[in-house]
């Protein structure tokens, strides 16, 4: 916006809501050292253990894994945690990705509680 001119450099800095990019940016390094633990490859194969190697059981369990683990931190980055070893379970298995992926994505606003 500010280079075609719509607003100046200080309004623009006006409508930053710094609150969100500290908290984003705070979850954003609680995962990356929690990431380095493996716990969120170790929830996803636990899942996949769990179901028998069922593509529905799969499907479920790590739709259950990632809104339990968003529960706990932000959606995106669980969602971009989960998501690697999801297609590595889906290339395993040779099953389409896409009914996977997209209940991951839906997982956390499906748990969340409603006002």
């Amino acid at each position: 916006m500010v280079l075609i001119g719509a607003l100046d450099q200080n309004e623009a800095l006006k409508g930053v809501d710094w609150n969100t990019l500290g908290l984003l940016t705070g979850m954003m390094i609680l995962v990356s050292i929690s990431r380095r633990s493996g716990i969120f490859q170790y929830l996803a194969v636990w899942s996949a253990q769990r179901a028998n190697a069922s593509p529905a059981g799969i499907l479920l369990l790590l739709q259950i894994t990632t809104a339990v683990v968003s529960a706990l931190l932000d959606n995106v980055t669980t969602v971009l945690l989960i998501v690697p070893v999801t297609l590595a379970i889906t290339r395993e298995l040779e099953v389409p990705v896409y009914p996977y992926l997209f209940a991951e994505v839906f997982a956390p606003t499906s748990a969340a509680p409603r006002p």
